[in-house]
């Protein structure tokens, strides 16, 4: 098949800006091998994204060399959009046996994938194995080299957030039975960017396995991915999927359960959106984030306060109206969506005098950023001994809920070490946090008294009766939603429970 025109930009753009990044051989060796390893000889293994073939190598290496050949004839089927690729695979496949240069030929397409999904004769049914490009739809438009695979997302196609959902997108509307993908984690954790895809996706699929990397895999970038092993339902339906991933971090391997469900968008890590709508306070604080240029701008004065410019993260002193001023001070939290790369600097609800000598925290440009100190501004009227305690209260909670659920409600955030694993705090789901503090729901007297305790710099007492509260609080939600679990989804726990007993089998994993 000859290469489209729409094809010869791409082909031109730098790896990194297609999104490009080969895939490790010792990943499939280990991770998807032993699920394939028994039905070789089933299937045409088709990748359209296969580079130089990193995925299609291996699975040849496990073919016995006199059979290699015939087995790339019937069975292999390669696309990618760059020449020099495919190229580098044709050489790959002479050193390891096969060197029927119009077999290499006719099994070798270059042809642009994205813009649909090729036909071509196949003999046995197709099983598309596969590393996709990654490239975000937010940071295309960014450059004018990048620019122009904005066509991808046209039509149809165009809620979708990323390359890889246009290449999971255009799998589904070919109907084929059976994928494997290495995606970036966000296709399970994401929230706003994946929500689309998965409720495409797992409609019509059952994700059948999972091994999810909180650790550095590909040389040329720190994207945190996962593999995923789809298989097609018979009759498309929207019932939850309880499923079991393999969680590899530098510290070793791990096995999670998880349920995906249409509720909260099929995304990992839901049990945090059940347990913090079901401790919601009766009178949940309201509260709202930010100090910007606009709110200066809306309230002249000169009553001088000093505040961080989150943008420069410099001190400045700034003039405004007598009411903003006593706002500003009296609002002594900020939020730290961010994890810092240690312990003592984990997102959390922090006091900004202690932490940056201001009393207000300013965003000085156009936009907000959620990634920057953001100060908290309680719309009740709330003593600073009070959001003392909301501060001891979300941070309790947030920690519990981060050990509870292995973190898997937060966004790993760009390149993790072998000691920590940053991760990244939703605003959404802050707001929820804080939406749980009882501040308003208490008694006067317990009122009264933590803000006594506080006030004589007793902050453990009432730690430890926050952490005795919550634990007990999470426990039995915790418990509650395990026996509520009953979804008529028989098949789907049955393969849940044996993929759990083979992935544990001779193996020390701890389950969570």
């Amino acid at each position: 098949m000859n290469s489209m025109p729409v094809a010869v930009n791409r082909k031109r753009l730098p790896k990194r800006k297609q999104g490009v990044f080969y895939t490790p051989t010792e990943l499939f060796d280990k991770y998807i091998y032993p699920e394939i390893s028994d039905i070789l000889w089933d299937y045409t293994w088709v990748d359209l994204f296969c580079g130089r073939g990193d995925l299609i190598i291996p699975l040849l290496l496990h073919i016995e060399c006199q059979e290699r050949t015939a087995f790339f004839a019937d069975h292999i089927r390669c696309f990618d959009v760059s020449p020099m690729a495919l190229k580098e695979l044709a050489k790959r496949l002479r050193e390891i046996g096969i060197t029927d240069e119009d077999l290499i030929k006719k099994n070798l397409i270059q042809t642009d994938t994205l813009i649909r999904f090729p036909e071509f004769e196949h003999d046995f049914p197709l099983f598309h194995i596969t590393n996709p490009p990654y490239l975000y739809k937010g940071f295309i438009p960014k450059t004018k080299e990048t620019s122009e695979l904005l066509r991808y997302f046209r039509g149809e196609r165009e809620p979708l957030q990323d390359l890889y959902q246009v290449a999971l997108f255009n799998d589904v509307k070919a109907g084929l039975q059976r994928m494997i993908y290495v995606i970036p984690a966000n296709f399970l954790y994401g929230d706003a960017v994946s929500n689309y895809i998965r409720g495409i996706v797992l409609k019509h699929y059952r994700l059948r396995k999972v091994v999810v990397f909180e650790r550095k895999i590909f040389q040329d970038t720190d994207i945190n991915v996962c593999i995923c092993s789809f298989v097609r339902k018979s009759v498309p339906d929207e019932r939850p999927q309880v499923i079991s991933a393999i969680k590899v971090t530098w510290q070793g391997e791990k096995i999670r359960a998880y349920v995906l469900s249409k509720k909260y968008k099929w995304r990992a890590g839901s049990e945090f959106y059940e347990i913090v709508s079901k401790m919601r306070a009766r009178q949940p604080l309201n509260v709202k984030l930010y100090l910007t240029r606009k709110d200066i701008e809306r309230h002249p004065g000169d009553y001088e306060v000093t505040v961080l410019d989150v943008n420069n993260y410099k001190p400045i002193k700034i003039h405004v109206s007598k009411a903003l001023a006593e706002r500003i001070r009296k609002n002594i939290l900020f939020l730290k969506t961010l994890d810092t790369g240690s312990i003592e600097g984990r997102a959390g609800l922090y006091r900004h005098r202690d932490v940056f000598g201001v009393e207000g925290l300013l965003v000085t440009r156009a936009f907000t950023y959620r990634t920057h100190p953001i100060q908290v501004f309680f719309e009740d009227d709330i003593e600073p001994e009070e959001q003392i305690f909301v501060e001891m209260w979300f941070n309790s909670l947030l920690e519990i809920l981060r050990a509870r659920l292995d973190s898997d409600f937060m966004t790993t955030y760009r390149q993790t070490t072998r000691h920590y694993t940053r991760k990244y705090l939703g605003l959404k789901q802050a707001i929820l946090i804080m939406e749980t503090c009882p501040l308003k729901d208490l008694r006067p007297e317990i009122r009264a008294w933590i803000k006594d305790s506080i006030r004589k710099g007793d902050h453990e007492a009432v730690k430890r009766w926050i952490q005795e509260i919550i634990n007990e609080k999470v426990s039995e939600i915790s418990g509650e939603l395990l026996k509520g679990n009953n979804y008529n989804t028989q098949t789907t726990i049955s393969d849940f429970l044996s993929n759990t007993r083979r992935l544990i089998s001779g193996k020390d994993y701890t389950f969570t």
